[in-house]
């Protein structure tokens, strides 16, 4: 329980800190005309500006399933605009896992969404 408790004040504080960077954060997952899931994700920053430079990975579970999940680092191609195809994503429910981050240490600054979808 101890644990548990250590565990929750540390997501409170990443929420906290999160909300203060002020990024804004949007994916999508679309069908390429291939079949494969296209992960877009653009970030900004708190006065809109594109952020570059960020790690971002994207993960796709199943809502209901022990299939494994499919991760991937996306890559940026325009400025602030990550992109990734991933092939054999069946159609349905799904769970989108964002994570983006820049630099190391304490200066690391991190966002985490965590989104349903539906994959047609």
């Amino acid at each position: 329980a101890y644990e548990d408790g250590l565990a929750y004040n540390d997501t409170i504080a990443a929420a906290r800190a999160q909300a203060e960077l002020g990024w804004k954060v949007e994916g999508t997952v679309n069908r390429g005309d291939d079949g494969a899931a296209r992960i877009a994700v653009s970030a900004h920053d708190k006065d809109g500006a594109p952020l570059a430079g960020l790690l971002v990975t994207a993960r796709l579970q199943r809502t209901a399933s022990p299939e494994a999940a499919h991760i991937v680092v996306l890559q940026e191609g325009e400025l602030g605009l990550y992109t990734a195809d991933l092939a054999n994503v069946e159609t349905g429910n799904w769970l989108l896992n964002l994570s983006a981050s820049r630099g190391e240490g304490d200066r690391q600054e991190d966002f985490r969404s965590d989104n349903r979808i539906y994959l047609r």
